[in-house]
C-alpha cells in the first residue's frame, strides 16, 4: 500500500531473486479499512516509492485506480472462513477487503509468485488459504519481518509515531522475546502498558503455528508484530 521502508524492499529483493521480471502494485485499498480515519492518515508516498522503486530496477510498477480495481457495479467480495479471530474480530470486514483486493491484483497481473511478508502473519497465512481455495495458479513467498536497530517491526504507520512513542515502541518486540523465554501472558501485558502502551487488542500464543501475535496502540496509532516460537 505505498509508504514503502527497508522492509517493501527487501520483499523486492526476494521476488528479483525468484522471477525473471518483477511487477510492485502500489494501491491504498479502501476495502481493508475499518476505521476512516487510519484510511484518511494512512501515509501517501507515490513520488517517492516509485523512486526507491526505479533504483531497485523493478519491471513494472502498477499504481491502479480505485475504478480499476473495483469497476462501476462492481459488488463481489471474498470472504476466506477461518479468520475472525485476532485482526479479524479487531477490524470488521478487514479480510474480506484483503482477500478480494488480492484476488483481484491476482486476476489481472496473473503473477507466478507473490510475495508477502511475515510481519502481517495472519494475513499471510489468509492469501495462502486465499490460493489454496480458489486453486489460483501463483506461489506464495514469506519474507521475513525486517526491523530496526531497536527491534520495531518496520512499518509505513511507524512515520506517525510521535517521538515519546517512537522510543517506547521497541518495547513490544522486547516483551515478545520475554513470552518466548517465559513470561506468562498476563504478565506480559501489564509490564507493556507499565512501560506506555496505551492499549493492547490482542496479545495470544497461536501454539499450532508457533506463534506469538500481537497488536497494540501507541497513541492512536495500531501496531502490530510477530514472532516464532521454536
Amino acid at each position: 500500500m505505498g509508504a514503502l521502508h527497508a522492509g517493501h524492499l527487501h520483499l523486492v529483493n526476494l521476488a528479483q531473486k525468484t522471477a525473471d521480471s518483477v511487477i510492485v502494485s502500489i494501491f491504498i485499498n479502501p476495502t481493508q479499512f475499518n476505521n476512516a480515519n487510519d484510511l484518511t492518515h494512512y501515509p501517501r508516498t507515490e513520488q517517492q516509492d516509485c523512486d526507491e522503486l526505479e533504483q531497485k530496477q523493478v519491471d513494472i510498477i502498477y499504481m491502479p485506480t480505485v475504478e480499476d480495481i473495483y469497476p462501476k457495479g462492481a459488488k463481489t467480495t471474498i470472504h476466506i472462513e477461518g479468520f475472525d479471530d485476532l485482526e479479524g474480530a479487531h477490524r470488521p470486514d478487514h479480510f474480506n477487503g484483503v482477500a478480494t483486493v488480492v484476488h483481484r491484483l491476482f486476476e489481472q497481473v496473473q503473477p507466478d509468485y507473490a510475495v508477502f511478508g511475515e510481519k502481517d502473519w495472519q494475513q499471510l497465512q489468509l492469501i495462502k488459504t486465499l490460493v489454496i481455495q480458489y486453486d489460483l495458479p501463483v506461489q506464495i513467498i514469506a519474507g521475513e519481518t525486517m526491523r530496526e536497530k531497536d527491534g520495531l517491526a518496520m512499518s509505513s504507520r511507524n512515520v506517525r509515531l510521535s517521538a515519546k512513542d517512537r522510543e517506547i515502541a521497541p518495547v513490544i518486540y522486547y516483551t515478545l522475546q520475554q513470552v518466548k523465554q517465559g513470561l506468562t501472558i498476563e504478565k506480559a501485558k501489564e509490564n507493556l502498558l507499565n512501560a506506555g502502551i496505551d492499549s493492547i487488542d490482542y496479545l495470544v500464543h497461536k501454539p499450532k503455528e508457533n506463534r506469538l501475535l500481537i497488536a497494540a496502540y501507541l497513541g492512536d496509532v495500531r501496531l502490530i508484530d510477530n514472532i516464532g516460537i521454536f
